[in-house]
């Protein structure tokens, strides 16, 4: 069977995250089980957490530890591990030098959920990356650790409706994560027109907008759309978390239109629209936004944004127009 361009990007990735992987063990030394022991672990979110890394990706890691104090010289030690495996790769460096490389706990992702101060510290964005689109590199047991104590907070009222428990704190999550991703776009325009000229900031907007309209529309909602089809049985349970934390965001929608005839066409018409964006994608940064510099290309992938969205409205309103999947559905609108 020939592969697709998703075929392709899942292949790739997968090969780059053993180097990566191999390479950090390298640079970690005979300090690697002191550090990890079973409860420290280093996982890759974004396009490489999502199986889709190019040859010109970032590569984005998160260090979390539990059940132990963080240590800064353990931080330390990691972040510069990373740093050396990324060169000897020849991925771009961390970034901001790694600055973000801090070493959160399990207690840090989860003990202000709810509160404004969620947004304002980035753990909300770290609890989403985690849940969403994460994949370990070491210490997989800690990061097994990691998630049932992130999915339980999730779970805290389960037992008020043991038979048919649905996921409404973790899909307020969810949406929420969304609208901020849509709020920061707003903002980094802003932010970015004050260092670039009038036809480079264009060309910037026009090419963050294609990737918010696609991968991340697919990053949030194909979670969404997998909740949705757990919730025809009679409760969701962590597993179902579990599982779809494990899946791509490709993956879920596969599965989603294995389980549901009505979802097939939809999820076909997605996946076709993903390719193109991985293909379009798949170019070094200053040759994609010379080519949103003209007007009729990105006039085009506008419209591919669109249509990847409006599909993707689709198969969430096809699976939830009826029977116990309406409840959550409607929750998610309103």
């Amino acid at each position: 069977m020939e592969m697709t361009k998703l075929d392709e990007q899942a292949a790739y990735t997968r090969q780059k995250l053993d180097e990566l992987r191999d390479a950090l063990r390298r640079h970690l030394g005979d300090d690697a089980d002191r550090i990890l022991r079973d409860d420290t672990c280093i996982y890759v979110v974004g396009s490489g957490g999502r199986g889709e890394l190019l040859p010109n990706s970032d590569i984005d890691l998160f260090i979390a530890r539990v059940g132990r104090d963080p240590s800064e010289v353990d931080a330390f030690q990691v972040r510069q591990a990373i740093a050396r495996a990324l060169y000897d790769l020849k991925f771009p460096d961390p970034s901001q030098g790694g600055a973000f490389l801090k070493m959160h706990t399990a207690a840090s992702l989860c003990e202000q959920m709810g509160t404004p101060a969620d947004d304002a510290s980035n753990t909300l964005t770290a609890r989403m990356l985690l849940l969403l689109e994460s994949k370990p590199l070491l210490g997989e047991r800690a990061y097994e650790k990691l998630l049932r104590i992130v999915v339980q907070r999730y779970w805290q009222n389960a037992n008020e409706h043991a038979r048919d428990y649905q996921p409404f704190v973790l899909v307020n999550d969810v949406v929420r994560y969304w609208r901020i991703l849509l709020l920061n776009y707003v903002a980094k325009n802003f932010e970015r027109e004050r260092e670039l000229g009038p036809t480079k900031l264009k060309a910037e907007q026009r090419l963050r907008s294609y990737k918010l309209r696609c991968s991340r529309c697919a990053t949030c909602f194909s979670a969404l759309a997998f909740l949705l089809d757990a919730t025809a049985k009679e409760r969701v349970t962590r597993e179902d978390v579990f599982d779809l934390v494990r899946r791509s965001p490709i993956e879920r929608l596969k599965l989603v239109a294995e389980r549901n005839d009505e979802a097939r066409s939809h999820v076909e018409k997605l996946l076709a629209l993903y390719g193109t964006f991985l293909t379009t994608m798949d170019r070094p940064k200053e040759q994609l936004l010379a080519s949103f510099e003209d007007d009729a290309f990105a006039k085009a992938r506008s419209a591919e944004g669109r249509e990847f969205g409006d599909e993707m409205f689709e198969l969430l309103h096809r699976l939830g127009e009826k029977g116990r999947r309406r409840v959550l559905f409607r929750h998610m609108v309103v």
